[in-house]
């Protein structure tokens, strides 16, 4: 955040690309790491993860049906590396996973659980006003 009343979301932590070397031939990710290091200097207050369970998860793929993408290598996918962010997590002090079953974070109940969880100062209250 640029001031005490302000929180930026955005996505590219370290964390996610490090979650995402499993899916990488071990001989690829000496090369990886190096890019990794770049990001050292960089340190956000908090990470969240938002993670759904894999049952979650294939259901939603399985039901997207989509034709190009293949069910089992998506899911395969997802749970790799989700076992990533779990394993990795405690080993950043600044990271969070939250769980996301059954909430949608894009709605105020979903986002309040959200900011709770994590830690972040809540949101001001901005009314609408019709013109």
């Amino acid at each position: 955040h640029d001031r005490p009343d302000r929180v930026i979301f955005f996505e590219g932590a370290r964390i996610t690309l490090e979650a995402h070397m499993a899916e990488y031939p071990v001989d690829d990710q000496a090369g990886l790491r190096e890019v990794l290091e770049i990001g050292d200097w960089w340190n956000p207050e908090r990470v969240i993860v938002l993670t759904s369970s894999v049952d979650t998860i294939e259901k939603h793929i399985r039901l997207r049906n989509r034709p190009h993408e293949a069910a089992e290598n998506m899911v395969r996918r997802f749970r790799l590396i989700d076992a990533e962010f779990r394993r990795l997590a405690p080993s950043y002090s600044n990271t969070v996973v939250i769980n996301r079953d059954g909430m949608e974070f894009h709605t105020r109940r979903g986002l309040t659980h959200v900011i709770a969880a994590a830690g972040l100062p809540m949101f001001r209250e901005i009314p609408y006003v019709s013109r």
